[in-house]
């Protein structure tokens, strides 16, 4: 039966670690309200042309194959162009395509990919595209405030925004120097 040792914590005082608390300035708070946003973004249908554009959302179902073994695929899944969510492959191919159309691309993914089974790897993509969407982004004013926020101005939700950052930006430094600590604190220690 393992059991744990018991650690007796003697040599602390004098410890010293960094506290790195990061300022938070007007551009976070400005990207945050920018990101709630977007994440409130309607999509209205293109009926006026039928090629998809860069900034275009378009609706595809796709599928991808390694080696002849399916590898992933998408139902319905919504890729705005130009947007980086999804390899530029998909941009590239998607672009100029109509409507109705079946897309097919081989991109090979970076050796060093985040995903472990596409690193290196090359995929062979079908996609159908189904529809052509363009994103509608809400008003940024008061009433934006006011639907989405729970603050009677944009100046107060842009101070509520900048106090929850302040918070949790707080609460990540607290995080690292306690990290700090126990580190130090273990190397005096056997």
């Amino acid at each position: 039966v393992e059991v744990k040792p018991e650690v007796v914590a003697d040599r602390y005082a004098g410890l010293e670690v960094q506290r790195p608390l990061v300022p938070v300035s007007d551009a976070h708070v400005e990207a945050t309200i920018e990101r709630l946003r977007q994440s409130l973004a309607q999509l209205q249908p293109i009926t006026d042309r039928s090629e998809a554009q860069p900034g275009d959302v378009v609706t595809v179902d796709y599928q991808g194959h390694i080696d002849g073994r399916l590898a992933g695929r998408g139902e319905h899944r919504d890729i705005e162009l130009g947007a980086n969510g999804f390899p530029p492959e998909f941009d590239q191919a998607l672009i100029g395509a109509c409507v109705g159309a079946d897309v097919e691309f081989t991109p090979t993914y970076p050796p060093d990919h985040a995903n472990a089974d596409l690193r290196g790897k090359t995929v062979r993509f079908t996609a159908h595209v189904e529809r052509l969407s363009r994103k509608e982004l809400p008003h940024l004013d008061d009433e934006f405030a006011k639907d989405h926020g729970a603050c009677a101005t944009l100046d107060e939700l842009r101070e509520r925004v900048r106090q929850q950052l302040q918070a949790e930006a707080a609460r990540a430094a607290d995080e690292a120097a306690q990290r700090a600590l126990l580190e130090e604190l273990s190397k005096r220690h056997d």
